[in-house]
């Protein structure tokens, strides 16, 4: 793991040189590449580029995202792969999410995610472990439609295939773990931790944000497993069980006319079904707009 270097890595490499002055962004962290890294070849700069855009947006207060294995778990198993009606907080400003352990990743291989909106474009950008980096521009259509990736071959970008298929994943991961974060009765707690520049820069080189290091994990109080013990009262070749219904997000009206939504986290409960011994199964709850 010592050879792998997460995008905050980067990003803290960029904030110790000065943004150059230019009217358009993207030539600012173009210049900002070059200045940090010196000229570079084709393939490395849309990547770097759009590490430095995450740089430069998210200056002064850079917060890094670090989800424990418990809420990535949790992302994973939530069923939600559409749009929902609008954008999660976390996805309406630049955003950086890391594992603390790389070979641990968020999704596939993928231990860290960022993202910035510009020009009404999501640019997601994600490195792998042990090696490998994506660049996805999102066109994201908040209005209940599946997540779908890119699906143009590009020759800057890569090819569309294997891009599109990241980019689903890395979008879903971003919307589902924003939805749980803004749900009422949100499972995920946070610990906030902010790093001095004394402390951090011991070589004293320049530094042009405030770290902040915001772990979240699952609340103690919903880490319990279900325990399930069916009953025996079957009839006509059923049974009645305590059937897990698995927790979720429901995106439930309300307001006058009930014409807002918002997401609620619905913790886990036991139901009882008569069901067929051969087909029990686990009920996902995810109310459909």
């Amino acid at each position: 793991m010592s050879d792998w270097t997460p995008v905050s890595e980067l990003v803290r490499r960029l904030n110790q040189h000065p943004v150059p002055d230019s009217s358009e962004l993207r030539d600012r962290a173009g210049g900002l590449v070059v200045s940090a890294f010196g000229p570079l070849s084709g393939v490395q700069v849309p990547e770097l580029v759009n590490i430095a855009m995450l740089s430069i947006l998210m200056t002064p207060k850079l917060t890094v995202l670090e989800p424990t294995l418990g809420v990535i778990g949790l992302v994973a198993s939530t069923d939600l792969h559409v749009y929902p009606s609008e954008a999660p907080t976390l996805l309406r400003q630049p955003f950086l999410i890391e594992s603390k352990r790389p070979d641990l990743p968020l999704f596939g291989w993928t231990a860290s995610l960022g993202g910035y909106t510009l020009d009404g474009i999501l640019y997601l950008v994600g490195a792998e472990y042990p090696d490998g980096t994506f660049v996805a521009p999102m066109k994201p259509k908040w209005t209940g439609e599946e997540i779908l990736g890119i699906e143009f071959d590009d020759p800057v970008l890569g090819d569309a295939t294997a891009l599109g298929d990241w980019s689903v994943q890395a979008m879903r991961f971003a919307v589902v773990l924003g939805a749980i974060l803004d749900a009422e009765h949100t499972p995920i707690a946070q610990k906030t931790h902010t790093e001095t520049t004394k402390k951090r820069n011991a070589d004293r080189t320049r530094d042009r944000s405030e770290w902040i290091m915001q772990r979240l994990y699952v609340d103690r109080i919903y880490q319990t497993a279900f325990n399930e013990k069916p009953s025996s009262d079957g009839t006509v070749g059923k049974t009645l069980m305590n059937v897990p219904v698995r927790a979720h997000l429901r995106h439930q009206p309300y307001g006058p006319g009930l014409k807002k939504r918002k997401w609620v986290w619905i913790q886990g409960y036991e139901a009882r079904r008569w069901v067929s011994p051969s087909s029990t199964r686990i009920i996902v709850g995810r109310q459909k707009n």
